[in-house]
Order: C-alpha cells, then sequence, then structure tokens
C-alpha cells in the first residue's frame, strides 16, 4: 500500500506544480508562474526540516499517512480557492500593496508542498531499509503525473483538472486507510472523494481563473464590462479565448473598420479575427475565389505586406498563424503556395475550424497547406525552399508545461534560428519578422543585431546593404536578405509605404531622412513628437548601421543602453533587454508598455534568489540546534555539502538538459513533459538497483568510482549531446523520442545512485538525518532552480552543464571524507 499510495502522491506534487504554472501564466504574469517551483521546493524541504526537529515518533506510520494524503487534498482545494481570488497585479500602481499579496500566495501555495513533503520524507524515514523502492516509486510517480496531467487539462480544463489533483490525495488517504486502525479516517477519505465530485459542476466558480487588468483580456474588460467570451480552450501551449467586444476596434488594429473578435493567448498577446466577408461583401469565399481577398486592398498597406512588394506569386512559409492575418495577406498578394506552420492546436481549432467562416475560410484555399509544429523544427526536416518566410509576432509572455524551469526564452528568435530561415530562402528570398520597436527602440534593434552577425557569418561583408526596416507605430518589420537589396527593391518599398497612412522607413541602404515629419506616424499611438521618434532612430538603427559599416558594431552593442546583443540556443533570452546593472542603477528607460519600461524578471529573480537563500539557511540550520551532541559528531558540515550538491548538480542537468531536447523534439510541452519522464524513470530505476551497487562495491569504493565516473560523464553530455541531436534532426517524431530514452538512459541510472545510497548511509548512523537531508537536497533544488537561470543568462546552458560536474565531484569527494570517518 505505502508503494502505491507515495506513487500517486509523488505523481499528484509534479502534476500540481505544471497545473498552477499554467494557470498561473493565465491569471498573473509570466515572471510571477515560474514561482510554483520555488513554493513547491520550499513547501517539501520544509517538512523535511519539521519532522528533522519532531521528537515524537507516530503510532501508527498507516494512519499518519492517510492523515497528511487528506490535508494535502484538502488543502490544494483551500490554497487555490483563496489565491485565485485575490487580485495579484505586479503592474498595478499599489506596489506595496501587490508585495502583501505575494506574501499571501506564498502562504496559501506552501501549504499542499508541505503536507506532500511530509509524506515522502517520512516514507524515506519509516521504510528506510527499502529506501531504493520507495524512491523509485517517488520519480516514478512523478514521472507519470508529470506526463498524464497536459492531456487531462486539455479534456477537463485548468479548472477539471485541479479537481483530478485534489482527488489524489484522498485517493492515496484511502487505501493507506485500509492498513490503518482508525475507523474514521476509513470513512472521511471515500466521503470527501463523493463531496468533491459533487461539487464538480462548481468547479468554474470555485476556482475562478480570471485575468489580471494589465493583461490584454482585462484591459478589453475595462474598455467594454459587458464583453462575452465566445470560446475557451485550454491547450498544452497555452489558454486560448476568443472574445466579443463592442470597444475592440480602438485596441492594436490594422482595419478598424472592419468588426472583429480578439483572440488572447494566456489573457494577453492578442490577435484579432477580422469579418472580412461581411465587409468585402462579395460572392463565394477564400476557400473557392483566388482573388477573394483582393476586394479589400486596405489589406495590402500595413506591414504584413512589406516583403510581398518584392516578389510577384512566391512561395510563401508562415511561421505562426495568430488570426489568419498572414494568410489573408498571403492570398491577398496572389502567392502560389503557402504553407503556415502552426505549434499550437487550439489557435489553429479557433481560425481553422470554430471561426473559419467568419474570417472568410482562408485556411481551406486549395494554396494552403497546414502543419502542425514548431516552427524551426519542422524547418529542420522540410527540404523546400521559400521566396518569402513570414513571422509576424511569434511568441507569447506564456509559461511553459513546466515553465517554472525556464525565464521568457525563446528559441525562435536567436542566431541560430536566422541562420536556419535564411538557409531556407532561395536565392532572392526575403526573411520577414515583426516584433515590436519599443521607444527607445530594443526589440527589433536587437532582430538588426541578430542578422548583422548572422550574415557576417555567411560571409557577407557589408551586412547593411542586405537589411531593410519599415516601422508602423510601435511595430516594426525586418526585411533580410541573402544578397544585397537593390536600387530598384529600395525605391519600390520607399515609393509604397509613402502611399500608406503610417508605414514609414525606419532603415534602409542609402536612406536617411532629414524631414522629421516624415516619421510622424510612427509617434502617433503614444503621441510622442515626430522630433523624438527621429532622434530615436537616429541614435539606434542608423547609429548601429553606421557602425556596422566600419567593423565596430561590438562597440555600439556594448555603449547602447539596453541589452541588444545577439542571442544564440545556448542562451535564448531573447526579452531580456535590460542588463544587470540596470537594476541598481536606476536606468530603467522611458519608453516600452508597462510591462517593458523595467526590469521587472531580473528583479524578481534576484529577490527569489535572496528569498531562497535565506529560507535555505533557516531550513538547514535550524535542525542543528535541535540535534543532540551525539549526532553531531556524525559530520553534519558533510551531510550538508553532500545533498545540497546533489540536489544543485541534478537541477543544472534537467534543466540544461530539457534546454537541448526543447529544439531536438519540437513542441516544448511535449518535449519538456518527454524528457523529464525519462530522466525521472531511469534515474528511478537506477535508484532500484543503488542498494545492490552499494552492497557489492562497499561505500568507499562507490564514491571512489563516482567521483570520477560521474563528472566525465556529464562532461561528455556537455559536449557530445548538441551533436548527437543535430544528427538526428531529420528524424521522425518517434524515433527521436527513442533516441531521446538511449541517450537519456545511461545518465538517469548514474542520477539513481547518489540520493538512495547518502539516505542510507546517513540512516544507518540516525533515521533522523534522512529528512534533514531531504530538506538540504530540496533547498539546493530552490537556489539552483533560479542560479541555473542568471548562469545561462551570464555564460549559456552548456556552462551550467558543465558545472553540474563539479558539484558531483565535490559531492563524491564529501562522502568519500564521510565514509572514512565514520564507515
Amino acid at each position: 500500500m505505502i508503494y502505491s499510495a507515495l506513487f500517486i502522491v509523488s505523481a499528484a506534487v509534479l502534476a500540481l506544480q505544471i497545473l498552477q504554472t499554467r494557470i498561473f501564466s493565465f491569471t498573473l504574469w509570466h515572471h510571477l508562474a515560474y514561482m510554483v517551483i520555488t513554493v513547491a521546493l520550499m513547501g517539501m524541504s520544509a517538512s523535511g526540516s519539521y519532522l528533522a526537529i519532531r521528537k515524537k515518533e507516530p503510532k501508527n506510520p498507516d494512519n499518519y499517512i492517510a492523515f497528511f494524503s487528506i490535508l494535502f487534498g484538502l488543502s490544494i482545494f483551500a490554497s487555490l480557492a483563496v489565491v485565485l481570488r485575490i487580485p495579484l497585479d505586479t503592474f498595478m500602481a499599489d506596489k506595496v500593496l501587490q508585495l502583501g499579496y505575494i506574501f499571501l500566495y506564498y502562504m496559501a501555495l506552501v501549504l499542499p508542498y508541505f503536507f506532500a513533503g511530509i509524506i515522502i520524507s517520512f516514507s524515506f524515514t519509516h521504510y528506510r531499509k527499502q529506501i531504493n523502492i520507495i524512491y523509485l516509486a517517488n520519480l516514478l510517480g512523478s514521472a507519470v503525473g508529470g506526463v498524464l496531467i497536459i492531456p487531462v487539462m486539455e479534456a477537463l480544463g485548468g479548472e477539471g483538472a485541479v479537481y483530478i489533483v485534489i482527488a489524489t490525495g484522498f485517493v492515496a488517504a484511502t487505501l493507506m486507510s485500509i492498513r490503518g486502525n482508525s475507523r474514521w479516517l476509513k470513512m472521511l477519505s471515500p466521503l470527501l472523494l463523493i463531496v468533491l465530485f459533487a461539487l464538480y459542476p462548481l468547479r468554474i466558480a470555485l476556482f475562478p481563473v480570471t485575468s489580471p487588468p494589465s493583461k490584454a483580456m482585462g484591459m478589453a474588460k475595462g474598455m467594454d464590462p459587458d464583453q462575452k467570451l465566445v470560446y475557451t480552450k485550454w491547450d498544452r501551449v497555452a489558454r486560448i479565448d476568443v472574445i466579443e467586444n463592442r470597444q475592440s476596434q480602438k485596441m492594436f488594429n490594422y482595419f478598424p473598420s472592419i468588426k472583429n473578435k480578439i483572440i488572447t493567448i494566456d489573457g494577453d498577446a492578442y490577435t484579432l479575427l477580422y469579418d472580412f466577408p461581411t465587409h468585402i461583401m462579395s460572392e463565394g469565399d477564400a476557400a473557392t475565389n483566388d482573388s477573394y481577398y483582393q476586394g479589400y486592398p486596405p489589406i495590402g498597406k500595413t506591414l504584413y505586406s512589406s516583403a510581398y512588394l518584392l516578389h510577384e506569386k512566391p512561395k510563401v512559409l508562415i511561421v505562426g498563424l495568430g488570426g489568419g492575418t498572414d494568410i489573408v495577406t498571403a492570398l491577398y498578394n496572389n502567392a502560389s503556395s503557402v504553407r503556415a506552420v502552426e505549434i499550437n492546436a487550439a489557435m489553429l481549432e479557433v481560425t481553422r475550424d470554430h471561426f473559419s467562416k467568419y474570417i472568410g475560410r482562408p485556411y481551406q484555399n486549395k494554396k494552403v497547406d497546414l502543419v502542425l509544429s514548431e516552427g524551426r523544427s519542422f524547418l529542420r526536416r522540410d527540404s523546400d525552399h521559400y521566396d518569402i518566410i513570414q513571422m509576424s509576432g511569434v511568441d507569447t509572455w506564456t509559461a511553459l508545461s513546466t515553465g517554472a524551469y525556464v525565464m521568457s526564452e525563446s528559441y525562435i528568435y536567436t542566431t541560430d534560428a536566422m541562420r536556419e530561415y535564411l538557409t531556407r530562402l532561395t536565392p532572392d528570398g526575403t526573411l520577414s519578422i515583426i516584433r515590436w520597436v519599443f521607444w527607445p527602440p530594443r526589440e527589433m534593434l536587437r532582430l538588426c543585431t541578430e542578422a548583422v552577425s548572422v550574415l557576417k557569418e555567411m560571409g557577407i561583408e557589408h551586412p547593411e546593404n542586405h537589411i531593410v526596416v519599415i516601422g508602423d507605430g510601435d511595430l516594426a518589420s525586418i526585411l533580410i536578405k541573402k544578397r544585397p537589396f537593390t536600387f530598384l527593391e529600395l525605391d519600390t518599398l520607399l515609393s509604397e509605404t509613402k502611399q500608406t497612412e503610417k508605414n514609414r522607413i525606419i532603415y534602409a541602404p542609402g536612406f536617411e531622412s532629414s524631414n522629421a515629419v516624415y516619421f510622424a506616424p510612427l509617434g502617433k499611438s503614444q503621441k510622442r513628437s515626430s522630433a523624438t521618434v527621429m532622434r530615436h532612430i537616429t541614435d539606434s538603427f542608423n547609429a548601429f548601421f553606421e557602425a556596422v559599416s566600419e567593423n565596430k558594431e561590438a562597440s555600439f552593442i556594448e555603449k547602447y543602453h539596453y541589452n541588444i546583443t545577439p542571442v544564440s540556443d545556448d542562451n535564448p533570452f531573447f526579452f531580456r533587454f535590460y542588463k544587470w546593472k540596470d537594476i541598481f542603477s536606476g536606468y530603467w528607460g522611458t519608453g516600452g508598455n508597462f510591462a517593458d519600461n523595467m526590469p521587472t524578471g531580473l528583479i524578481i529573480l534576484l529577490l527569489s534568489l535572496l528569498q531562497a537563500l535565506l529560507f535555505s539557511f533557516l531550513l538547514i540550520v535550524t535542525p542543528l540546534f535541535f540535534m543532540e551532541k551525539r549526532k553531531k559528531e556524525f559530520s553534519p558540515v558533510l551531510q550538508v555539502i553532500y545533498f545540497s550538491m546533489i540536489g544543485v548538480g541534478f537541477m543544472f542537468i534537467e534543466i540544461s538538459i530539457i534546454q537541448q531536447f526543447v529544439l531536438f523534439l519540437g513542441n516544448p510541452s511535449d518535449a519538456i513533459a518527454i524528457t523529464i519522464m525519462i530522466l525521472l524513470l531511469f534515474t528511478g530505476v537506477g535508484a532500484l538497483f543503488s542498494k545492490k551497487v552499494l552492497v557489492t562495491l562497499g561505500e568507499k569504493n562507490v564514491y571512489r568510482i563516482l567521483m570520477i565516473v560521474m563528472p566525465l560523464v556529464v562532461l561528455a553530455y556537455a559536449s557530445g549531446l548538441p551533436k548527437i541531436t543535430h544528427y538526428f534532426l531529420d528524424s521522425s517524431f518517434n524515433f527521436r523520442v527513442v533516441i531521446s530514452f538511449i541517450v537519456l538512459a545511461p545518465l538517469g541510472l548514474l542520477l539513481g545512485q547518489f540520493f538512495p545510497i547518502g539516505l542510507t548511509l546517513v540512516g544507518e548512523k540516525d533515521a533522523s538525518f534522512i529528512p534533514w537531508a531531504y530538506a538540504t537536497n530540496g533547498m539546493a533544488g530552490v537556489v539552483s532552480s533560479i542560479v541555473s537561470i542568471i548562469l545561462a543568462m551570464l555564460f549559456g546552458f552548456t556552462f551550467v552543464l558543465t558545472m553540474a560536474a563539479f558539484c558531483y565531484f565535490i559531492a563524491a569527494v564529501a562522502f568519500y571524507s564521510f565514509s572514512q570517518r565514520h564507515g
């Protein structure tokens, strides 16, 4: 029973983390959604410290576990019901009050993990003779929970999935109460299950998942309090909502005269569905009439059409479909074929199925080929070349399913990605990327620095002649070619943009305007004067490309106020525009929107690190004051070093491996779930055989071997894994999953030795060391989950994986010393 109960609770713990990350990605901003992993590890570590200082042993272990399983389930219900009603929004004016709300979130959310931690830590302690099997059940449960919660959430929605996770606590309690001797526990846990599912019809009222006022959905509701939610879909990538809002035409809108519906991704990153059929009032639709959208000429006047000015009947690849405007634009411009790649199945359902007739059925056009895949993953397996590759605002600041491990990295906009896009162009092809500018410029300017870097790597001496930037208010489109723009192309772009109401050339080879009025439309949306916009352009784009012509772009990038250094797959933090010194210098800029005009993500990272270090000190040191003098003879410092180092090392490895396999397997959510499942599965298998390894080799020999083998294996993965994943990129998805199992299995088997062997050896000295070791390991995980992101931002993920090798070396040396002293 204990193995089954522990398996169920462990599955529920990881499932709850993933589910909370997804829910908070909608109800909060992305950087706060990442607090889930910190809260989880902190709560579970606190349980270990609690058990370490607890003096009285429970009379009946089965009743003890059943009781805390009930508390686990009840606390999930209570904590989510409470926090989802707390109006936390860090971009609101009342900052002090918001800090108080964050504190309330932490206090409420930590409880389920504290109770789950007691169950797991107590199981390690009480059943220490079977610790390898207990650890196996713990890891297998986590692996299964992490994989299954995704389809459950898709089927039942976030609110419904909460019920399933709560139920697991009551199921575990029921199993353990069967072995216990408490009649009231045997009756209570099944009764709670019945009551829980009787309340299922009220799930949305009990767990109100609502968008904060600062997100697009919240702002739209402020404009029209009676807005209607007409469609909702929970997807493994994000929650998709379609809204009818009477004031939506006042939002950022290319076609204000056309009625529309708003699509939001996790409550923000909105795009629009346009009611073209009603406006065009022509017979047929885009599915049967190639000239259908040409009945509305304004389509050709937007940024979306910039690249089409250079091509006739182009072969087009679109990455990220949004509301379908990219496909509409391609059809308007008479593309010969349109291949459209979308990662989010729910977004496809909205535009291709549910609201297809509303926008004119462009997805059903015979020229259009739809592909459900991640853009880069698809390109790596695609052999075609395209005249235009179009990417329009492809991203969302949403936390992935296990987004606690990341901080807004984007593999879509790295130099490695741009190199892949350019190789898929025809000789005269054009790469077109639409992104925000942010005044003073940041986002689009970083794309320029990346384009220059990639073009120079391709052997192009004057990359400034291969790039054009066209602006429209706060947005801009960068056009990149493998050959220089011709005079005719540049003249066409200049003359066509002059004929539009809002589009203006920001940069083009040989283009210069001393007339500030020319740039007036670019500042209109934020009421910036034309002189201000012109000054920003002169100080940023013009100055940068002048530096490029003199081979001094590195100096410009270093001196520029914002961080616009090109990012790679190894350091993919495209949206980090602030430098670390900005946190303390007070230079937070004057432009951008409220979500971008201060280094919020970096501040939260540092505050989270300080908080984690404080709690680590308290939870690790506090048990020492309650430790008997006899126990202090067993080298507690060496124990702390060992269990903290394997905690740091494991987290460094997990995060770095996930980063590699997100690119290898494609869909980020599936890739993360599969990678974690494989690692946990084989770590569990390694743990199962750890006892036999310990008996066969002896504790001193085990650590002599591990201190040499483990660091070498990790270093081998750091250098060899990118080559292996790149070699098999062209394989089918199923074969890549098989390769993932083969590659990660040996690493998992080795990882599975450290924790159970360490617990076995300290448990032989005194059983109370086990929960303390569990707490130490957990708090090291909290700290390292934050430190790993900081190190990756500074030095890249390869460096993080390399550091893991040193962590395991230190751990092995520490416990070899422990074995020599106390063996």
